[in-house]
């Protein structure tokens, strides 16, 4: 038998034959949306509240949409980019646009952060930290500006 009919997944997406018609990987693509969107909802919702639970949730929910921004741009190489809820199209931002917004945003919320192991199950200061720790990753998104110099500098 098949070793892709025993698999529970898409043999597609195993066998890395994927494209953006494919309904997993739309899925993946509203998902991140919507969750950038959720985002930016609280982060204008909270707007302007300076006591220190607030600007710590604020905190979270900017690395929350850093890391979904990182992931729209992992996969899909640019992304629609908005910091603000709108019901208007927002701009397509290419890889190295998105990584250096990614990096300002964990620079500029570090100190925000809760402390390792202060705060159970949330995010902390170590999490900013991620994409700082993986040069190889941050040279390919700086000077990326198409999907295509991906696959040719890996």
């Amino acid at each position: 038998m098949d070793l892709a009919r025993k698999m529970p997944v898409s043999p597609e997406l195993t066998y890395m034959r994927w494209n953006s018609s494919h309904q997993q990987t739309e899925i993946l693509y509203n998902r991140l949306a919507y969750n950038i969107t959720l985002c930016n909802f609280f982060l204008d919702q909270i707007a302007g509240k300076e006591d220190a639970t607030s600007v710590q949730q604020r905190a979270e929910a900017r690395f929350l949409r850093s890391l979904f921004y990182y992931y729209l741009m992992d996969t899909f190489g640019k992304a629609p980019f908005t910091e603000h809820f709108s019901k208007e199209n927002p701009p397509q931002k290419t890889a190295s646009e998105l990584f250096a917004y990614i990096e300002s945003e964990l620079e500029s919320i570090e100190n925000d952060m809760s402390e390792p192991r202060q705060a159970p199950f949330r995010t902390c200061r170590q999490s900013c930290l991620l994409v700082a720790a993986c040069p190889f990753v941050s040279q390919i998104y700086r000077y990326a500006t198409d999907r295509s110099l991906f696959i040719t500098s890996l």
